[in-house]
């Protein structure tokens, strides 16, 4: 059984459907809603980035290949067809780690297709490549590149991830026609400090206070 992760972008639907050029300028940005939290043994998860109808990458989590003495165990597998993510392969070891990213960090280039799953966690805890940058109270970032099947791209882009000690949550993703940073396209916080106030007619449970906000003037 699979699940596929519901998000919304409208802007991604315009973006694919409509072929819509003024957006190709623009970062697209896709958030899971509610995070998903993948531990255990669950269902096989899959996330379509553009809402085309085809998944980007897989993800899943097994804890039966045992992680130190917690036993967990993430890997993020790529549609093979035209995605690509980021990461690095340690021949000693025979794994592939997918590279955590940090806020403001540029989206790798020139991606190479995993041979295989790219692993989050090294399963015996011997490797700094998978584990240690992913566990983090911040949040981390994968890099990603992939077309559409019709051809459409390269769109680079980031999918945002929060890893503990059993596991990983899923939460958002971005992605644009060009070079990209991690976090960039994340939706701003609308809520902002005056830029000036003043504060009159105090009294004893009262005052009034002027602010000026986004260029305009409330009292």
């Amino acid at each position: 059984m699979k699940t596929k992760l519901l998000t919304y972008s409208g802007a991604a639907t315009a973006f694919l459907l409509a072929g819509n050029q003024q957006l190709k300028a623009q970062v697209v940005y896709g958030d899971v809603d509610p995070d998903v939290y993948v531990t255990g043994n669950p269902d096989d998860y899959y996330l379509d980035l553009n809402m085309d109808g085809e998944f980007e990458v897989h993800f899943d989590h097994i804890a039966s290949l045992g992680f130190g003495s917690i036993g967990c165990y993430g890997v993020v597998v790529p549609n093979y067809f035209y995605c690509f993510l980021s990461y690095d392969y340690d021949p000693a070891a025979g794994w592939s780690f997918a590279i955590a990213l940090d806020a403001g960090d540029p989206v790798p280039s020139g991606f190479n297709n995993a041979p295989e799953a790219i692993n989050l966690q090294h399963a015996d805890g011997s490797s700094t490549y998978g584990l240690g940058p992913w566990i983090s109270e911040e949040d981390k970032y994968l890099g990603i590149w992939f077309e559409t099947p019709s051809g459409d791209g390269p769109y680079y882009g980031w999918i945002r991830l929060q890893a503990d000690e059993c596991g990983y949550y899923i939460k958002d993703y971005a992605y644009a026609p060009g070079s990209l940073f991690a976090g960039e396209g994340l939706p701003v916080d609308e809520c902002e400090t005056p830029a000036a106030t003043d504060v009159t007619g105090i009294e004893a449970e009262k005052a009034k206070i002027k602010a000026i906000l986004k260029n305009e003037e409330y009292q």
